[in-house]
């Protein structure tokens, strides 16, 4: 063994790195998802297991809580900064539409019609949440040139998507609107669009991150996967646009690829909204039901890391097979994949 064999990390420096751990770990724990509402992300994965959520939101059963290791939060982590990143890009460019939050702290110091209030409980105002725009558009706004207070600083929020039928929310990552794109901003920079082949109607775009071996072994070979153009197929339904967009940006290499979802497969909808009304009518019961697994059996991957297998593992819905196989067909229909 030579000495570049052996790696010493100083004890100061292990506790340096292990208070990052613990304090990445402890957040995530705090940022529970409620799950009263079915989210659309879910759709197109085993539906047995967020029915199994909302039971827990329902406080009818406790489910074992799923940890994830430090590096996997920080891993998650890297997909929001990365949306983020290209949430910045379309800023830029002047076509991102959502809420808009002013960043001024002493925004409501000012009335509506931008005159400061005199008052000597200045701290009273501090507390008042600054203004918000875009709230009351299905679709959101774009960012204003500035705020009623005079602040030209904003922070972009997410358009929430909800169907109180379908007991369904979920937050979209950005919606586009071209319609007040200026080429003329570039002056003398080559440009690598066609303005004529813009959408001509606002889209939905969500970004997705992956890694170099899942870029080159899943996405460049099978495409989108089911969930994911479920997800944006209901997005685009919800919001009555035309089609959404997933923008995938390989973490190794910054490679970037768009992929078009139409919103015209009617019938994905459909099978969405029919599973949905299904399983708010089994949460309405006395007796509460459960959707069958999505998983043929109990080794598939998609049990594996689901923090309700071991109630769900002792259901006799396992049992037989065959007519396991017959629900399962009956209940995701063509979102069975």
């Amino acid at each position: 063994m030579t000495f570049a064999d052996i790696v010493y990390v100083p004890p100061e420096l292990q506790s340096i790195m292990g208070s990052v751990d613990t304090f990445v770990r402890h957040r995530a724990k705090s940022n529970t998802r409620a799950y009263d509402k079915y989210h659309p992300s879910a759709f197109g994965q085993c539906l047995r297991k967020m029915q199994y959520m909302r039971y827990v939101s329902m406080g009818l059963i406790h489910g074992e809580e799923e940890e994830f290791e430090s590096k996997m939060l920080r891993l998650f982590e890297k997909g929001h900064s990365t949306q983020a990143r290209w949430e910045k890009y379309f800023i830029g460019l002047g076509v991102l539409r959502g809420i808009w939050t002013c960043t001024n702290p002493l925004c409501r110091l000012f009335d509506d019609s931008g005159e400061i209030i005199k008052t000597n409980d200045v701290e009273s105002y501090f507390k008042e949440k600054p203004r918000k725009y875009g709230e009351d558009n299905k679709i959101g706004i774009f960012k204003p040139d500035k705020c009623i207070c005079g602040c030209n600083r904003f922070a972009y929020e997410e358009i929430c998507v909800e169907d109180e039928e379908l007991n369904l929310r979920g937050h979209v990552d950005m919606i586009l609107d071209f319609s007040r794109f200026d080429p003329s901003i570039f002056n003398s920079t080559p440009v690598s669009f066609d303005v004529g082949n813009f959408p001509k109607s606002p889209i939905v775009v969500d970004m997705k991150t992956m890694n170099d071996y899942r870029w080159k072994q899943k996405l460049m070979k099978s495409g989108v996967s089911l969930s994911y153009r479920i997800q944006l197929c209901i997005y685009a339904n919800l919001l009555d646009l035309d089609y959404g967009v997933l923008i995938y940006e390989n973490k190794n290499t910054s490679e970037a690829r768009a992929f078009k979802i139409e919103r015209a497969t009617d019938t994905v909808f459909a099978q969405v909204k029919q599973q949905a009304i299904a399983m708010n009518k089994m949460a309405a019961l006395e007796r509460p039901k459960l959707p069958p697994p999505r998983p043929g059996t109990k080794d598939d991957y998609e049990c594996s890391n689901c923090g309700f297998k071991s109630v769900c593992h002792k259901s006799t819905v396992w049992a037989d097979e065959d007519k396991l196989n017959d629900n399962r067909q009956k209940f995701y229909g063509n979102l069975l994949e």
